[in-house]
């Protein structure tokens, strides 16, 4: 829940399937007693009463016509100008970070120096430290408080664990902390693994070995091949299958407390097989409202049922016409663009769409389930604030789905991590970013966060919602509720 938040807001309204749980609309900016879950998925949303919440309703020709604005990137308060194209030669900034930088330079240029003793920092971790220090250094002088520019040089970080910037990172509202794209470049932050070499079998089937998987110390469950989401292993290859319905008939008057009902359900023909891997396979199961997601722990051919690990909100068979299907099975890579992960042997197995290339072939996973996080602590007065980010790009992470916990929830209300988290922040502040390649949401201004902002933004190809406020209930202390932030002109699709 969250009070007076404000939102205007460009929705794509042809968003594809969700590749999580295709949560259809949630309500935003709410007052309270009422949900604060925005999820982009459909194009609609609810509006809560008693909100200031303006939508924009508007298609991707609408939303490319304020690139006027994105051209002008606003400067901190007197901090270093901001050059459009063309103009880099009149940018500068306090510290410089690049892909062709090293931790051990001191920042201060944006290329290494002919000698290679001195450039830019490698990763914005160094880049923190150098901003504290820098902080430290002009206090101790007795200087007057000023803005800190970092700018940021395009290319890809590759990303092992989030970016988190705490109380100790904040700057103040006449010395803000900008994390700035360089003019005309395109710094990337990224999850993403680069997954190869690939050799084709004789079946058509393309494998690359992960031994990080075959060791126990990664697996995941999204993949990217040329940019593009692909599909896991999957039965059946389109549509689903029909539930036959609860395992015992159903009691209307007790069945919603009754947990037995929630343990499994009977299916038709031979649908669900005793398949190899079994723990790995995900049942995807529609109810009316909602879409759950659960571990198979049994089957039972003979009766035709299926028993699983995590119990729905809502009884097996309480809905006419329930559908489900079922993905990451091994034998169901019979379709081209699937894929599946062996997790014992840490063979990853792709069978290729027409005219894809094994030798030209991108594969990445994600290792993040956030890129960054913004935390500090409501509750003890411990804020992040003042801090900016223009420009930069946060794509690709992943989700770890628990095995015997509900995954089951409107809008994806169940998750508890986002691409891009923040916690107990005020003041801060998301122009011109991206948050792309999720497997959950994409941005959530979660417990108390209170006047920030995403403005100008473009959030898409996500796997649950793109901009999440708030929590699921509204604490009593006024200091960890959410408010009084804005999603402004934002460009929200495919999720």
């Amino acid at each position: 829940m969250t009070l007076h938040n404000r939102l205007r807001l460009s929705i794509c309204t042809s968003a594809k399937k969700s590749a999580l749980l295709n949560p259809a609309a949630a309500a935003v900016g709410s007052p309270r007693g009422t949900p604060a879950v925005f999820a982009a998925a459909g194009g609609a949303a609810a509006l809560a009463v008693a909100a200031t919440i303006i939508f924009a309703f508007a298609t991707v020709a609408a939303a490319a016509g304020d690139a006027a604005k994105k051209a002008n990137r606003p400067a901190s308060e007197g901090g270093a100008p901001v050059a459009a194209a063309g103009e880099r030669a009149l940018f500068t900034a306090d510290l410089y970070v690049s892909p062709r930088g090293n931790d051990a330079h001191s920042g201060t240029l944006p290329e290494p120096n002919a000698q290679g003793t001195d450039g830019p920092l490698a990763t914005l971790g160094a880049a923190q430290q150098a901003v504290r220090r820098l902080k430290q250094r002009r206090a101790a002088a007795g200087e007057t408080p000023r803005p800190i520019v970092v700018a940021v040089r395009g290319g890809t970080y590759r990303l092992s664990e989030p970016i988190v910037f705490s109380p100790d990172d904040s700057g103040t509202a006449d010395a803000p902390v900008t994390y700035r794209a360089f003019p005309s470049e395109s710094p990337i932050f990224t999850s993403n693994a680069p997954i190869g070499p690939w050799r084709a079998g004789d079946d058509g089937v393309w494998t690359a070995e992960v031994p990080e998987v075959a060791q126990g110390k990664w697996y995941f469950r999204t993949l990217f091949i040329n940019g593009r989401r692909a599909v896991p292993a999957r039965t059946p290859n389109e549509g689903w299958y029909a539930s036959s319905g609860a395992i015992d008939k159903l009691n209307r008057a007790t069945a919603r407390t009754d947990a037995n009902t929630r343990k499994g359900f009977r299916f038709a023909g031979d649908e669900i097989r005793p398949w190899r891997n079994l723990d790995d396979a995900v049942l995807v199961y529609h109810h009316c409202w909602t879409t759950s997601r659960h571990r198979i722990t049994g089957i039972d051919p003979q009766e035709k049922i299926v028993r699983l690990s995590n119990p729905p909100n809502w009884p097996f068979g309480w809905w006419k016409e329930e559908r489900y299907y079922v993905e990451y099975v091994a034998e169901a890579l019979d379709a081209p663009g699937e894929w599946y992960l062996d997790r014992g042997t840490g063979r990853l197995s792709y069978k290729p769409l027409p005219g894809e290339s094994i030798e030209r072939i991108a594969a990445e996973a994600p290792k993040c389930e956030e890129l960054l996080r913004l935390d500090g602590d409501a509750a003890a007065g411990k804020w992040v604030e003042h801090i900016r980010f223009e420009g930069l790009r946060f794509r690709g992470t992943d989700w770890t789905m628990p095995r015997d916990a509900p995954v089951d929830r409107q809008a994806a209300a169940f998750l508890a991590t986002a691409a891009v988290r923040c916690r107990g922040a005020r003041h801060c502040r998301f122009f011109d970013c991206e948050i792309a390649q999720t497997s959950g949401y994409g941005l959530w201004f979660e417990r108390g966060v209170k006047h920030c902002s995403a403005e100008q933004c473009h959030l898409h190809d996500l796997g649950a919602g793109g901009v999440r406020i708030g929590e699921n209930s509204l604490p009593k202390n006024p200091d960890e509720q959410t408010s009084h932030n804005t999603i402004e002109n934002c460009f929200i699709h495919d999720g």
